[in-house]
């Protein structure tokens, strides 16, 4: 008896870190017996636009530097629009 999985993924256009899972979960799809269903969901600066004038102001910084090395380590290019 073959099973199909699903999973939610919730997914915000303007995370960075959206764009830099896509292709791992495409490949989750293709290998295992998943079916994942997308939901979007606001950016964090609809969501809470409070959050960018308390963030600490190294908070892009860091995540620029974080996208780019996990990039670099799934073999990915990274780059700001």
């Amino acid at each position: 008896m073959s099973r199909t999985f699903q999973a939610d993924l919730y997914l915000s256009i303007r995370n960075p870190n959206s764009y830099l899972v896509a292709r791992q979960y495409q490949q989750m799809e293709r290998d295992y017996e998943l079916e994942i269903r997308v939901k979007p969901v606001y950016p964090l600066a609809i969501r809470n636009p409070a959050y960018f004038e308390e963030a600490s102001p190294l908070w892009v910084p860091y995540l620029i530097m974080d996208c780019r090395r996990y990039a670099e380590y799934r073999g990915m290019t990274f780059e700001l629009p």
